[in-house]
């Protein structure tokens, strides 16, 4: 290894810890590493944070990254809940305001204090913060969503981490990714990306990573082949594409959802799906928390979702083809967000699909767990082997919306539910 500054040393010993407590990047998250992710929700603070930040003025409050990194130096960056803000000038000002706490006017008391250490983790520009709000005393992060995008390529990188690598290049190409990154942030959205050869470091470094090779080839051959297996095939139903279950399925598929949090999408995809996102001028707020008082607002058509580990149902419209061919029209491409903006870098219970009908009021017709960011990933080398039985086991996942609709008081009597 070459020699290397301190905080480079720093930096790989970094990777080096964190590469031990991760499980692969599609693997599911079981057992003590799931109820750690599970414990460090924090409910109680995502819920007061909402009355502040909320999502009509495009803010996002989410879980942690990644709370099993064994290292305390960096663990409050994976592993604390987080504020994403709309855009850049949005954090600033929030910032500002939350130091002199001049214009916060909420709860009994709210205290901040800003505590970051770049020497923690090199480029990154989120703020990591201690607050106390309402006698909640915990650390927060307040990030935009390419601070965040920061976060899950340097995440990408455990698994690439090697001895042999200039850990002064880790640091260099870091801060350049960081400061590319604070362009598309600064709205310069023509920005060149660095590339990893050029710090002599491997392309798989690469912000934009050369994608894997499908093991499927053609989009149109893995959607027929995924179709061939929709059948489910349960202890409850057996060989059927679709049905609408009794009470007592419904208990079933309640009470058999595993409590697995399954990963988002391979991170290379990832990114270059959030470039594509942010350059046609796609915003996060345009995604919300599914309450009672907004679903009744729905209007008719497909909305995908994911249930996270705190059981909340995120959602976003599906654009219609009349409206895409609308927008393809002016010579532009829609920005089309997916099931891997819901839950950015988060793991979630279950994803798919509903679907509202045309009848009196609202009406829940139709769910399933069609789902490409969570599910069915077509660069999983078993995905020709084991694509039946991993497709049922992620249809009984559907059980958590069921739970999560339960609790927010929505009906769903009568509704149809399909893996795909």
């Amino acid at each position: 290894m070459k020699k290397s500054n301190s905080i480079a040393t720093l930096f790989l010993f970094w990777l080096l810890i964190a590469v031990q407590t991760l499980a692969g990047p599609k693997d599911p998250i079981e057992a003590s590493e799931f109820d750690k992710f599970v414990e460090s929700q924090n409910i109680e603070l995502q819920e007061a944070l909402r009355t502040i930040f909320t999502e009509e003025n495009g803010f996002m409050v989410t879980g942690p990254l990644n709370p099993n990194v064994s290292d305390t130096t960096i663990l409050a960056y994976y592993g604390s809940v987080r504020v994403i803000f709309p855009n850049l000038e949005s954090l600033n000002s929030w910032l500002g305001a939350l130091k002199s706490q001049k214009e916060l006017r909420v709860g009994n008391s709210f205290t901040f204090t800003e505590t970051s250490d770049s020497t923690a983790l090199p480029g990154y520009r989120g703020i990591i913060a201690k607050i106390d709000f309402d006698d909640i005393d915990a650390d927060i992060q307040l990030q935009t969503i390419n601070q965040l995008r920061f976060l899950i390529w340097m995440n990408n990188l455990y698994s690439n981490s090697d001895s042999t690598v200039d850990t002064a290049a880790w640091h260099d190409y870091a801060v350049a990714v960081s400061d590319y990154l604070l362009e598309i942030d600064k709205g310069n959205q023509t920005a060149s990306e660095p590339k990893a050869a050029d710090y002599n470091l491997p392309v798989s470094f690469d912000i934009y990573a050369p994608a894997p090779a499908y093991v499927i080839e053609g989009y149109q051959n893995y959607k027929d082949y995924l179709f061939s297996h929709a059948a489910v095939t349960t202890d409850f139903a057996v060989n059927v594409l679709g049905f609408v279950p009794t009470e007592e399925t419904f208990s079933a598929l309640r009470n058999q959802a595993a409590y697995i949090g399954y990963p988002n999408k391979e991170a290379p995809l990832l990114q270059d799906e959030l470039r594509k996102f942010i350059q046609r001028g796609g915003q996060l707020g345009n995604m919300h928390t599914l309450t009672k008082e907004i679903f009744d607002t729905l209007q008719p058509g497909e909305y995908f979702f994911g249930v996270g580990l705190n059981g909340n149902i995120r959602f976003g419209r599906e654009l219609t083809r009349e409206e895409v061919a609308k927008i393809e029209e002016t010579g532009q491409k829609p920005a089309r967000a997916n099931h891997a903006f819901l839950f950015l870098g988060e793991p979630l219970l279950t994803a798919g699909a509903f679907f509202i009908g045309c009848e009196e009021g609202t009406k829940l017709t139709r769910v399933n767990t069609q789902s490409g960011h969570y599910f069915y990933s077509n660069i999983t080398s078993t995905i020709k082997e084991d694509i039946a039985e991993r497709s049922d086991s992620y249809f009984i996942s559907i059980g958590h919306f069921f739970s999560s609709l339960d609790y927010l008081g929505i009906e769903y009597s009568g509704v149809v539910v399909t893996k795909l």
